[in-house]
């Protein structure tokens, strides 16, 4: 059976630019960056506390970003484990922000938290975010605010935190580790939803989540986008 060329149209949205005209901008700090691409768990100057074994560094990009990236996995165990930064400097900061990108693969659901939680001088952790899932979580970018009562401390840490029931969740997939004071206008594209093809001349729609990473208030922005048009041809001989 032969079947004659089909001519398959192939749409892809390779960019989603985003811009925003100010007349002026305040330029942001980054007293910490975190991506895992030196390939050790934990990282240099990172430490682990409580089963080591379960973290590792993984050729895998489920968290969004860019593979590598840190992964806690599953035990038969009840237990609480940290990853714990480097003592950041945060010498002369303000409005100071803990960014990351996740992805929460969950199993059983309940009997355990995930979470974020800080310190100065190696005193008690103060949680800043947690969450108890009952499903998958993400992939999604987070922005923890880091209170004012840390500003100047110069032996600031903050860790990921796994609590409870290790068997009811699958991965945990963390990248992108940040501590900064973002820019007065950041504006991110977060998500972006397309379908993979369409068929000549028909609409589709493009969504997304866009995510104010800035100091200041977003009233309005303005989004643009380039498209790639693949033509082909296929032929299928039996």
């Amino acid at each position: 059976i032969s079947i004659n060329p089909n001519i398959i149209i192939m749409r892809k949205i390779y960019t989603l630019a985003i811009f925003l005209l100010s007349s002026s901008l305040i330029f942001g700090q980054v007293y910490l960056d975190e991506d895992f691409s030196g390939g050790n768990m934990p990282p240099a100057g990172w430490t682990l506390d409580g089963q080591e074994a379960q973290w590792s560094n993984s050729a895998t990009n489920k968290a969004g970003g860019i593979a590598p990236e840190a992964l806690l996995s599953w035990k038969q165990i009840v237990d609480v484990t940290r990853l714990i930064s480097p003592a950041v400097d945060l010498t002369g900061s303000s409005n100071v922000k803990i960014k990351f990108s996740h992805f929460l693969d969950n199993y059983g659901g309940g009997q355990y938290s995930i979470g974020v939680a800080v310190r100065s001088g190696g005193g008690a952790w103060e949680t800043l975010w947690e969450v108890s899932p009952s499903g998958d979580i993400g992939p999604e970018n987070n922005y923890v605010d880091v209170p004012a009562s840390y500003d100047g401390a110069t032996d600031f840490e903050f860790c990921f935190v796994f609590d409870g029931n290790m068997y009811n969740f699958d991965f945990w997939h963390i990248d992108n580790i940040a501590v900064e004071t973002p820019m007065a206008l950041d504006l991110a594209l977060t998500s972006i939803d397309i379908p993979s093809y369409v068929a000549l001349d028909d609409a589709f729609d493009v969504t997304g989540v866009v995510t104010n990473q800035g100091l200041d208030e977003i009233t309005s922005y303005d989004v643009s986008y380039t498209i790639d048009v693949l033509v082909g041809s296929v032929n299928y001989t039996y």
